[in-house]
């Protein structure tokens, strides 16, 4: 269902449903990026997107990943952290600035847009605030200033690259960069929060057994799988063993069903498989293996500070709300629901 074009891309009914109704600027926006394009469209933007995160560029970040991760753990006399709001979150989204370009001083609006954006593509939540929608309103008019800035003053970072490369191309508008630079802002940051959350998680005040054996990101990619599901449309009728999925029809890739399911060695789906394979899985692989290193190296002694941890509502990118955690004994308050 990956690799087969008879399966689309296309956004549709698993996108949300009120998309359609509430802003057609969005559901252009959409219709324009890399993770809902169908061949050739696809091939033409996933040649452009492999030259802005160029391996060079990405292991270029990590001494700045490095210290990030260093400065979000806190100082060595330390006794409380927030695993979530101090490190998961706002690391990741620091460094897809950085590998973009984009001001630090926005990192904040980034946070507020980029959450709107994840929360409109995931299709689950069936109601759309006005607050969402202004923030993605906000997020398009924003990555539309920063490629005509790049355009204008460009850099060395992924954005300039992706303007660069599209304007010696051409048959791109600035509208088709500004909906990609979206989805690399958003993709760039948000699965990776949940990836070094889940791992560190899994690690810190468990039974010494879980605690034993050296870091894995390949373990932990299958064991979390930090973008649970993929959807496509069929485009005509087809045969998947004994099971016919009609044109039409709307179906789900369940990734961490797969990577958890007992079938056998094979390698993880936790950056999907076929043309829409992740673009940047090198970039993820390296932050967790940077941040969740300095972690629980600075923090191996500490334990989580409640006995409840809160979730946020997206089941796709599943992430905890928080995650306090502290040197010593276990705090037994639970946290609020």
């Amino acid at each position: 269902m990956l690799s087969e074009p008879v399966f689309s891309s296309r956004p549709g009914r698993l996108v949300h449903p009120d998309l359609a109704r509430t802003s057609s600027r969005l559901g252009d926006l959409l219709s324009r990026q890399l993770l809902f394009l169908d061949q050739p469209a696809h091939s033409r933007l996933r040649s452009l997107t492999a030259n802005a995160l160029s391996a060079r560029r990405i292991r270029g970040l990590t001494g700045e990943i490095t210290a990030l991760a260093r400065k979000a753990c806190g100082p060595p006399d330390a006794t409380e952290l927030d695993v979530v709001l101090d490190v998961a979150r706002p690391v990741p989204l620091a460094v897809v600035a950085r590998l973009l370009g984009l001001p630090s001083a926005d990192l904040a609006a980034l946070q507020v847009m980029s959450d709107a954006y994840t929360r409109v593509i995931t299709g689950i939540d069936r109601t759309t605030d006005d607050a969402t929608l202004t923030a993605l309103e906000s997020f398009i008019d924003y990555a539309l200033e920063m490629v005509r800035e790049k355009r204008r003053h460009p850099g060395d970072d992924a954005t300039s690259e992706l303007v660069a490369s599209a304007d010696a191309m051409g048959g791109f508008d600035d509208t088709d960069l500004a909906a990609n630079l979206v989805m690399l802002v958003a993709s760039g940051h948000q699965t990776t929060s949940g990836l070094i959350a889940g791992a560190v998680l899994g690690r810190l005040g468990l039974a010494e057994e879980h605690q034993a054996g050296p870091l894995d990101v390949e373990m932990a990619l299958a064991s979390i799988t930090p973008s649970r599901f993929i959807g496509r449309t069929a485009t005509a009728d087809v045969w998947l063993g004994d099971r016919l999925i009609g044109a039409g029809q709307a179906v789900l890739v369940l990734l961490a069903a797969i990577n958890q399911a007992d079938i056998g060695y094979r390698p993880h789906l936790a950056f999907g498989y076929g043309p829409h394979r992740c673009p940047g899985a090198l970039l993820a692989r390296l932050e967790w293996r940077i941040v969740v290193s300095e972690l629980l190296a600075r923090w191996q002694d500490a334990v989580p500070a409640t006995e409840t941890i809160r979730w946020t509502s997206n089941v796709n990118l599943p992430c905890p709300v928080n995650l306090p955690i502290v040197r010593g004994q276990r705090v037994t308050k639970k946290a609020t629901q």
